[in-house]
């Protein structure tokens, strides 16, 4: 998604014009963490980038589409699933005033509504809704567009995404407390600490990764680490060491690079354009 969207929901700030949010119904419950309404704000080229946990667009308004590139080449239109992560990624078309809606998924949430129950490794990191559910998607896309209220589009939301779950859910609730805990320390923590603190068998908590997230342990961390450097970044900081250090890196070059891992950029580059 577009970084700035990323931003207000890490940080909490939906709660000015450009933002608004929704919890889902209680039957989704473990399932999809919250909707949210954008109203993007800035011109030209956008990083996008996600949290680690997949993201499902709705384009709410004309033309209906947006080009995706850097790393991933591909123009994306009406509804699409984001996932596994994106790195050196980039979003044109996006004018102000577009609106998006996203439905935020739990670490397990896309993959208890696939269907089959499909691996989220074998899903595109950039999606259409057509290759989740087919013609269903479509027609959903198209409801969502024509109701005119936020309360509407939940209620749309909810009926659909309760229908995919054709058999009771069976949540991973250990993989629930993983994420819980990496989340909580900002990433800054080994694979091998958490496996040595929540006495985790470390295949297993590689093979649930794949399976429910489509990434690994170790790259989840690695996002969720530098996405609050960012936020460190866009909140004011300018001590590029000191950033480096309360965010776990090694020494600057070290964050230098993973910086250019993820944005393409060095972090001098973003933070002029903080």
């Amino acid at each position: 998604m577009p970084v700035d969207m990323l931003v207000h929901i890490l940080c909490g700030n939906t709660s000015g014009g450009c933002a608004k949010e929704a919890v889902p119904a209680t039957a989704l419950c473990g399932i999809v963490e919250r909707y949210y309404w954008y109203e993007h704000q800035q011109e030209g080229t956008v990083w996008a980038t996600l949290d680690g946990q997949p993201v499902l667009l709705f384009l709410l308004d004309a033309p209906y589409q947006i080009q995706f590139t850097g790393k991933y080449q591909v123009c994306m239109h009406d509804a699409f699933c984001c996932s596994q992560g994106l790195r050196q990624t980039y979003i044109t078309g996006l004018s102000p005033g577009m609106r998006i809606l996203a439905v935020k998924f739990s670490c397990t949430g896309l993959s208890m509504l696939m269907p089959g129950g499909n691996n989220m490794g074998g899903l595109s990191p950039l999606a259409p809704i057509y290759d989740l559910w087919g013609t269903a998607g479509r027609a959903l896309t198209v409801a969502l567009r024509e109701s005119s209220t936020v309360m509407s589009q939940r209620a749309l939301l909810d009926q659909f995404l309760v229908e995919q779950l054709s058999l009771p859910a069976v949540d991973n609730h250990m993989l629930h407390l993983v994420v819980s805990r990496i989340r909580s320390k900002r990433g800054l923590l080994s694979v091998q600490h958490l496996c040595s603190e929540l006495r985790l068998n470390y295949k297993w908590l590689e093979r649930n990764f794949r399976r429910h997230l489509g990434t690994t342990p170790k790259r989840y961390i690695d996002t969720i680490r530098f996405l609050h450097a960012y936020l460190k970044i866009q909140e004011g900081g300018d001590d590029l060491v000191q950033i480096a250090y309360e965010s776990g890196y090694y020494d600057h070059h070290h964050f230098v690079k993973v910086c250019r891992q993820h944005t393409g950029y060095a972090p001098s580059r973003l933070l002029s354009l903080a």
